[in-house]
């Protein structure tokens, strides 16, 4: 009964998402208080279930961003790029997704977005274009290349853990390229899509290219504050780098960050307007009701369910295992968040190998790739990508669940296509 009551709450909180009349938060707080009152959860599971990580990670990352952007580094970028690129925004567009897939692959998804989203608005305004797919496109781009790397996301490092692969192993395991080459190659096809989907927000007849490019020298006054900034932007990358290696938390570089740059600028500004102005509460609270969310699936078995099919379906073939491993991974880490999705699928994966006989690590990949990759279909499936539209409703409008999805689907499945060509060519085609 507890399974089904989970579901249905959860399908009426996407429903009220995708309806798009009240705010996600009000829909995910919905979902929540029902499990609770309805006994589905208890006050003790929404503490284990919600991921406090990823919010102490964007509130951190909120506040660096906001002395970044106040530094003028971002303004400084935005013009040093346009007047590289030039201003052709289709070419800015798909430089930047590239780009927020570079970064990515050393930073994780959501600092990734944060700090790039000022220089994208930035692009996007010197243009004078709409700076939805800009946003949009840079979260696109982060999340792809996000578990190309064991330090990029969680799930790299779950699986990293489960069968104890070292770093290089992401990049080249047994005298073959690896998941980190697999998701590379796919980058620039998949960023390529934006060119087609991003069209309605970027007609040329409406964009100023006439805008005079100011002298981005200008945007440096404040030389302090620039240095301060660079200092403690390093550091955060730096420590989120190593942390896997290290075990220092999610939460507590970008935390030290803020805390740094908050005391280093006590006496010259308000410390608490950040906090106001650049930390998004709503979209901090819409991720964690969503992994709370997640978390009552996998709690009454819903999910333990849906990983029992693929094994059921899979015939003991490597070729159809993979490929249902990999979509139906696509599918189910476009709705809920794939970290419990891939603590009950790695777990499924090793017994579908020690049963059937197939390459456990054929099927690891696998599962990495859809599961990594299936999250940007929709700005519910990563946060990256939820971070990305609390951004443009703060700075242009609100952006609908249909509208992400146009955006999000042919940019997903044009990589997804690519990596299982190469996963079948590396890891069941050749010896």
């Amino acid at each position: 009964m507890h399974a089904l009551i989970s579901i249905v709450v959860f399908i009426v909180v996407i429903s009220l998402v995708i309806w798009g009349r009240i705010h996600r938060f009000y829909a995910g707080l919905l979902g929540v208080v029902a499990l609770l009152i309805l006994g589905v959860l208890t006050p003790e599971d929404i503490i284990r279930y919600a991921d406090f990580n990823v919010a102490c990670l964007l509130i951190g990352m909120g506040i660096i961003a906001y002395y970044m952007e106040k530094s003028g580094i971002a303004a400084w970028i935005a013009i040093k790029f346009v007047k590289k690129v030039g201003r052709d925004p289709f070419k800015s567009l798909y430089i930047l997704s590239v780009v927020g897939s570079l970064i990515s692959a050393l930073l994780d998804n959501v600092s990734t977005t944060i700090l790039l989203a000022p220089i994208a608005i930035n692009i996007a305004r010197s243009m004078g274009v709409s700076i939805v797919p800009f946003v949009v496109g840079v979260a696109l781009g982060a999340n792809l290349v996000g578990a190309a790397l064991m330090i990029g996301d969680p799930p790299s490092m779950m699986v990293a853990s489960a069968l104890d692969l070292s770093f290089t192993d992401f990049i080249v395991f047994k005298g073959k390229p690896s998941i980190f080459f697999i998701i590379m190659v796919a980058v620039p096809v998949a960023s390529a899509t934006l060119l087609f989907t991003a069209r309605s927000y970027i007609d040329k007849k409406n964009s100023n290219n006439n805008l005079v490019v100011p002298d981005e020298k200008q945007y440096l006054k404040d030389k302090v504050l620039i240095a301060e900034v660079i200092s403690v932007f390093t550091l955060v990358v730096i420590l989120l780098s190593i942390r896997s290696t290290y075990n220092i938390p999610l939460w507590f570089p970008p935390l030290l960050g803020a805390l740094l740059i908050t005391i280093m600028r006590i006496r010259r500004n308000n410390v608490l307007e950040p906090l106001r102005v650049s930390v998004d509460w709503l979209t901090i609270g819409f991720i964690v009701e969503m992994t709370i969310l997640t978390g009552a699936l996998y709690k009454t078995g819903v999910i333990d369910t849906l990983a029992s099919y693929i094994h059921l379906y899979s015939r003991n073939n490597i070729v159809i295992a993979s490929s249902i491993i990999i979509w139906a991974s696509v599918l189910i880490s476009a709705f809920i968040d794939n970290i419990p999705y891939f603590a009950t699928m790695i777990p499924l994966v090793v017994k579908l190998s020690e049963i059937s006989g197939m390459n456990i690590y054929t099927l690891m990949w696998a599962l990495l790739l859809g599961g990594s990759l299936g999250g940007n279909c929709t700005y519910i499936g990563a946060a990256a990508n939820a971070v990305a539209v609390g951004i443009v409703e703060k700075n242009e409008r609100k952006v609908t669940f249909v509208e992400f999805v146009k955006l999000g689907v042919p940019h997903t499945v044009t990589a997804v296509l690519i990596g299982q060509i190469l996963h079948y060519i590396l890891y069941i085609l050749l010896p």
